[in-house]
């Protein structure tokens, strides 16, 4: 029987930019721009900086993990075994600010939880994409592999519509390979080209770490928008 780890892997993304100076009288010079390779790299990194202030690192009694930012009630979007049966649950931003929340609407099925920060209430999430996309989108994986916060990590869709079922059923998930490890279970994958949530990385097989999977977001608006409208905080 497979083995099933929850996870997430860092990379970091430099830009650099300069310009060469060109024969010319003393009071003339040239300047040259960002090429536009240089261009694509510094809108790339901005993209990843903005995302890792709606990504949080999650602590409870039993796990670590991550989550970020679904909507502008407070509500952090995360697996649900990274907070199952947590006595107490407490996130940190990429700033290092802690913060308290609560369960308000969880899926022991399908792996989804959603938790409230009311100190959030108000701050804008990420853009969702609310489409499926296809094989060879490139993506960013965003999360706190084995407690390393705000890391993020590169690659693309390799697969769609992969099915699991075995502690957690999971459906139509999205393959990629951006490596992910233990601790960025419920980080946000994005779409590299527009920024947007694709889904939710939630696991990978323990005999091929190199490819990971992640719950598309579009298939569980509805669900989570219910929690959010009719919050069930448990005890």
């Amino acid at each position: 029987m497979m083995q099933w780890l929850v996870v997430f892997l860092s990379a970091m993304i430099l830009a650099a930019c300069g310009g060469t100076d060109t024969e010319a009288p003393p009071e003339a010079e040239t300047e040259q721009g960002d090429s536009p390779v240089d261009t694509v790299a510094q809108e790339k990194g901005a993209m990843i900086a903005n995302a890792k202030t709606h990504v949080y690192t999650i602590y409870t009694d039993f796990e670590q993990g991550s989550g970020f930012l679904y909507n502008d009630q407070g509500d952090i979007l995360t697996n649900a075994h990274v907070v199952r049966d947590a006595t107490f649950i407490s996130l940190v931003n990429s700033d290092g600010q802690e913060f308290a929340g609560k369960v308000i609407g969880i899926s022991l099925d399908e792996d989804l939880a959603l938790v409230r920060v009311e100190d959030l209430a108000g701050k804008d999430p990420l853009e969702q994409e609310m489409e499926p996309v296809d094989m060879g989108t490139p993506v960013i994986a965003i999360g706190s592999p084995e407690n390393a916060a705000n890391t993020a990590t590169e690659g693309e869709i390799t697969n769609t519509g992969v099915d699991f079922s075995e502690v957690f059923v999971y459906i139509d998930l999205y393959e990629m390979n951006a490596l992910i490890k233990r601790g960025s279970s419920g980080g946000p994958l994005l779409d590299a080209s527009t920024g947007k949530v694709l889904g939710i990385n939630s696991v990978m097989l323990e005999d091929n770490p190199e490819i990971g999977y992640a719950i598309p977001l579009y298939l569980k608006k509805d669900l989570l928008d219910g929690w959010a409208a009719n919050p069930d905080p448990l005890p």
